[in-house]
């Protein structure tokens, strides 16, 4: 009995040991089946993580891009035939830009690959509806992904974006949906992560073959970006001196752009009206001043001093504008002066080795040369085109007047005998082809006895002079329309030839607004600050006068949308930095028959009031999408 007890205990445990034998050993075969697919797992999760870093980084590098150029949307240097190429191209990192679209590509040291990609290009070959005026890029850049960037940081008003076709990543009149607005002055970039072992065989040229392979793991990120802090400058007109506003006809007006803040004005003097009122258009606009201020000025005011107001002012640096130099287009300097040949009977234009203030008659201490095409102009390059039919000077690119002796200014000037037989004036005209940057710049004066047209900008280490009707506007990309070092200043259209010059066009400056209308292509509508009138000046941008700004036009109207700031002093001087700084300067005294001053901070996106460095983009969110 004790012997079959034993045995049957025996055979017990026995059973036990082999049950739990067979439990361990199902428990084991289980842990080798979940194995590789925890291990695949693990793998995914890893480079899911690797894929968010690599979008991460595109969206630095947008950052960056459109820290050095608001207006950037992966189209490299912005001007045609640049559209397209590397921006980068180094065996560990290689960036390319191709007319909107952006791709990335990463080696590590270990030779694997994540990539990153960017797509603002509709990829529709410019079709009617939506357009983004990018031609398409090359077959092997496009990005089929059907999120599509926009930038709106250089913009003026909110704009619709936009998603593909998630089959071909096209957008076409049927497959568009607009998913969303973006405000003016931020962006909203989609940036496309890409890691796995599935792009060992990735390069630029075949990014999108290879986002489709297995073994690729993908991840967007939404990221919005833009300037936010747009107070720091915060008024339309800023005076060093003296503030004083004739206005004949109407009052004069400080107003806002759409959507902006509403306008200030800042004078560390006087402020004065004269004639008729200087009215606000918003209740919540202020005159700051250190001085005085005419019961005629109907917008609130407040007494505050220099130093309160110093760190509001707009302290736009010399070496900060961007300007042309002797590497661009070379134009002699001198005085350009057209007049009637006695003997021939025609048009001529005269070269004379000499400045001519504007001052006076013009009466020459040199011999002439006779102009007969823009290259008896230059000292090099082609940028400056001649028509004397119609007396037009126009300019292409970056254009640098180049000393010829000692004479450093550029002077276009007409016999005013001459003159009074014609319905044209001379003109500057600063072409406004999207696919170009016109810069014209003289290390001494500028005179242009007619008018100045276009988008781009004009500086001047002396002093400025504009006789007539001019429409100018400063280039997206940019901030400055004027600046010189000295004095701005504005005459009228002599009354002989004051209705012979009247804009027969409808468009107006702005941001948006001459772009609008068929120069840049920019914009969906305009905001008009007035309409162009007979002997109209109208400047779109910044003006910036170190010295003294003034206008005396008794036949038009004066219309200044952006700032307009005479500093009276030199942001960059040891001694004299501060507004103001120079006794007697810094004075703004405008004439005309109506006046406007439009607060518009579209275009100084990228400026800072203290002078000392480009203001910030700043990340407004990121998301990253299921």
């Amino acid at each position: 009995m004790v012997f079959i007890r034993r045995r049957a205990k025996r055979g017990v445990i026995l059973m036990i040991s082999f049950v739990t034998l067979i439990i361990i050993t199902m428990l084991v075969g289980a842990a080798f089946t979940l194995l590789p697919s925890q291990l695949a797992a693990a793998d995914h999760e890893g480079e899911s993580v690797l894929a968010v870093a690599a979008a991460a980084s595109g969206a630095d590098y947008a950052q960056s891009r459109m820290q050095d150029r608001p207006s950037w949307r992966g189209d490299h240097k912005g001007t045609p035939p640049d559209l397209a190429g590397f921006v980068v191209n180094t065996p560990a990192l290689q960036i390319y830009e191709d007319n909107g679209n952006v791709l990335g590509l990463m080696v590590q040291p270990d030779g694997s690959k994540r990539a990153f990609r960017i797509r603002f290009n509709y990829q529709n070959g410019n079709a009617p509806a939506p357009q983004d005026n990018l031609a398409n890029p090359a077959a092997t850049h496009f990005v089929n992904i059907p999120q599509v960037s926009f930038n709106n940081i250089a913009g003026w008003a909110a704009q619709d974006i936009y998603s593909a076709s998630n089959v071909s990543g096209t957008l076409v009149v049927n497959s568009v949906a607009t998913t969303e607005s973006i405000p003016k002055f931020e962006s909203a970039v989609y940036v496309e992560g890409l890691s796995g072992p599935g792009l060992r065989n990735a390069t630029i040229d075949n990014l999108d073959a290879m986002s489709k392979s297995r073994g690729v793991i993908s991840q967007v990120a939404q990221v919005r970006m833009g300037f936010l802090n747009q107070s720091r400058v915060d008024s339309a007109v800023y005076a060093g001196g003296d503030f004083t506003a004739h206005s004949i006809v109407d009052a004069a007006v400080l107003t806002s752009a759409p959507g902006a803040a509403a306008a200030n004005m800042r004078s560390l003097a006087n402020v004065k009206s004269t004639d008729k009122n200087l009215n606000g258009t918003n209740a919540q606009s202020r005159v700051y001043r250190g001085g005085t201020i005419d019961p005629t000025v109907t917008v609130a005011s407040s007494v505050q001093s220099a130093a309160a107001q110093n760190s509001r002012w707009l302290k736009m640096k010399w070496s900060e504008v961007a300007k042309a130099s002797s590497s661009d287009t070379r134009m002699k300097a001198g005085t350009y002066y057209w007049q009637l040949n006695a003997l021939s009977g025609a048009r001529e234009l005269l070269y004379y080795p000499e400045e001519y203030s504007g001052t006076g008659p013009f009466l020459p201490s040199t011999s002439p040369t006779v102009v007969s095409a823009a290259s008896d102009m230059l000292l090099s390059g082609s940028a400056v085109s001649l028509d004397q039919t119609t007396m037009t000077t126009t300019i292409s690119d970056r254009v640098f007047v180049e000393p010829v002796g000692g004479v450093k200014g550029l002077s276009f000037a007409i016999d005013p005998v001459y003159q009074a037989t014609l319905p044209i004036r001379p003109a500057v005209i600063l072409d406004a082809d999207p696919a170009k940057t016109c810069i014209l710049s003289t290390t001494g004066s500028l005179l242009v006895q007619g008018k100045i047209e276009g988008i781009g900008s004009i500086t001047t280490e002396g002093n400025l002079k504009i006789q007539g009707t001019s429409l100018f506007e400063a280039d997206q990309t940019d901030s400055v329309v004027l600046y010189a070092k000295n004095d701005i200043s504005v005459e009228s259209v002599p009354p002989s030839v004051a209705l012979a010059v009247a804009p027969a066009n409808t468009w107006k400056p702005g941001m948006g607004n001459g772009k609008a209308k068929g120069w840049k292509g920019k914009g969906v509508k305009s905001a008009d600050p007035a309409v162009v009138g007979v002997g109209d000046v109208q400047f779109a941008g910044a003006v910036f006068a170190m010295g003294n700004f003034t206008t005396n036009i008794n036949n038009g109207g004066l219309y200044v949308r952006g700032v307009l700031s005479a500093y009276g002093g030199d942001p960059e001087s040891a001694v004299n930095s501060k507004p103001g700084a120079i006794a007697g300067s810094g004075i703004i005294d405008v004439t005309a028959d109506r006046v406007e001053f439009m607060y518009d901070p579209s275009y100084l996106m990228n400026k800072n009031n203290t002078g000392n460095s480009a203001a910030y983009i700043d990340r407004i969110s990121w998301n990253l999408l299921p």
